[in-house]
């Protein structure tokens, strides 16, 4: 157990039935699945918060600091009354969370299981929530969004290695048309356009490392580096909402400080900060 970390056990709930389990206030907790304990993730509960708070889920990126991104995002969560919900995809059962699952675990199947528990020993509504990536987790963010607009408020996404393009006639993960590897996964463009949408990029986040899908159709179509990625997904959603009349939020943020790590955008540029605005803030989408 890490320090500072403290566990709750799982439920192990008959569907429909309430729990009487209390989630400790101003502490960050482990929880995990009764049925499957390699469903697992992270949750802190503002000191003031009820029931009826706003869920916001924060997704990791492959360095799976889940713990870091609820510690980080704690502060503001206390300012704003939000409860987070950090879930955790461990390398050995979901090496492709980024991309929903195409080998290991389903990730989104699994974040689905998390919060219909979360949701049954709480009290909490988690039908509908507010979701946050960083990096790989901003892959899965907008990932998911796209599969399930109908239970995303709203979406954040920052540096993201590369984006599904909305296009329904490029197989998933490039485009949203139909994938052999999830022949169950659907996904609703026009639904997905009413989701708004921020996307947050450190200014020096532009090395074309590693971590960064390379290849010419995705350097041609996306740019070379997260900054450009970011503006041109978003630009391309901008234009398919207006082709449809609608009026979707869709917001860029340059981080002026920051490059590729967590902790920096938040120590550096206040991510948290940010984020907490453009979700709860009086012009944020929830209002």
């Amino acid at each position: 157990m890490e320090r500072g970390v403290h566990e709750i056990g799982p439920a192990g709930l008959a569907p429909g039935v309430a729990s009487e389990v209390t989630i400790p206030r101003g502490r960050i907790i482990l929880r995990k699945l009764s049925s499957d304990t390699r469903l697992q993730g992270y949750v802190y509960w503002p000191c003031g918060a009820t029931r009826s708070a706003p869920l916001l889920v924060a997704v990791h990126g492959i360095s799976r600091n889940a713990r870091e991104q609820a510690r980080l995002l704690s502060e503001c969560a206390e300012q704003y009354g939000v409860v987070v919900f950090a879930p955790l995809f461990g390398v050995d059962f979901f090496p492709d969370f980024q991309r929903l699952g195409r080998r290991g675990l389903r990730a989104d199947h699994a974040l689905d299981r998390l919060l219909e528990d979360f949701g049954r020993v709480t009290g909490i509504d988690t039908r509908r929530f507010f979701l946050y990536g960083f990096s790989g987790g901003g892959q899965f963010g907008h990932r998911y969004a796209m599969a399930n607009p109908g239970r995303v408020r709203a979406l954040a996404v920052t540096a993201a290695g590369w984006y599904t393009w909305p296009d329904t006639a490029r197989p998933f993960p490039q485009g949203m048309a139909a994938c052999g590897q999830l022949p169950d996964l659907r996904f609703d463009l026009e639904r997905f356009l009413r989701v708004p949408v921020s996307v947050l990029v450190g200014a020096g986040d532009v090395m074309r490392d590693q971590s960064l899908r390379q290849s010419a159709g995705v350097d041609r179509r996306q740019g070379e580096n997260r900054v450009e990625r970011g503006r041109r997904w978003l630009r391309r959603l901008r234009r398919e909402a207006r082709q449809r009349g609608l009026e979707t939020r869709y917001r860029f943020r340059l981080l002026e400080h920051s490059a590729h790590d967590f902790e920096e955008c938040i120590s550096r540029d206040r991510m948290d900060h940010e984020i907490f605005r453009l979700f709860f803030g009086k012009s944020g989408a929830h209002v």
